[in-house]
């Protein structure tokens, strides 16, 4: 059975973290929602994997599941696995996949707005900029400002770049130029 083998070598894999690196993006949380849910199981570009299945849950509407949350002292994270594991065992179970797709985004946005507002509040910011490839799926762009917002927080979204690593590579370049110029005592703008 290929499934049993694929699982054979995933395990030894993680065992001896051989080819398995720890990663902290949403891109790759996307994708083991999608494995989870067999929506999509060898993606043949970036990104496959998380269209595949936004596009599987389309326009249903979905509920929130439990996503536990840390805030300890030095690292704020969404803990994942509780989700994957609940994702897993009801599609499993049979329970329609495209509830499953949706109810992971409605999951995974309800989880992301609690953590941004837990850390404006413990920070005293009214302000959040946001970015990132997770902002091609349209139910993130439009879902996440308006969870935001409703914490009476203020939104920064990228208009003439794109959310996802251009645009982040672009901002990151212009605040070196701004503290390269800083130091060498010369005026600049970010944009050139």
């Amino acid at each position: 059975d290929a499934s049993v083998h694929d699982r054979a070598i995933a395990e030894l894999q993680i065992s001896r973290r051989l080819n398995a690196p720890l990663a902290s993006s949403m891109g790759r949380l996307f994708d083991a929602a999608a494995a989870v849910l067999g929506v999509h199981r060898g993606p043949q570009f970036e990104g496959q994997a998380a269209m595949e299945l936004e596009a599987v849950a389309g326009h249903r509407a979905g509920r929130v599941l439990a996503l536990p949350v840390d805030t300890a002292p030095e690292v704020w994270q969404l803990d994942p696995l509780p989700l994957l594991i609940t994702l897993g065992e009801r599609h499993r179970a049979g329970e329609d996949t495209v509830q499953l797709a949706a109810d992971f985004h409605a999951t995974i946005l309800d989880a992301t707005a609690r953590l941004v507002a837990t850390c404006c509040e413990r920070f005293g910011l009214d302000t959040v900029a946001l970015g990132g490839g997770v902002f091609q799926n349209a139910r993130f762009a439009s879902g996440l400002p308006t969870l935001i917002r409703a914490h009476g927080l203020r939104i920064l979204q990228p208009r003439e770049l794109g959310p996802n690593d251009g645009g982040v590579s672009f901002g990151q370049a212009a605040v070196a130029a701004t503290l390269l110029a800083a130091e060498a005592g010369r005026p600049t703008s970010a944009g050139g």
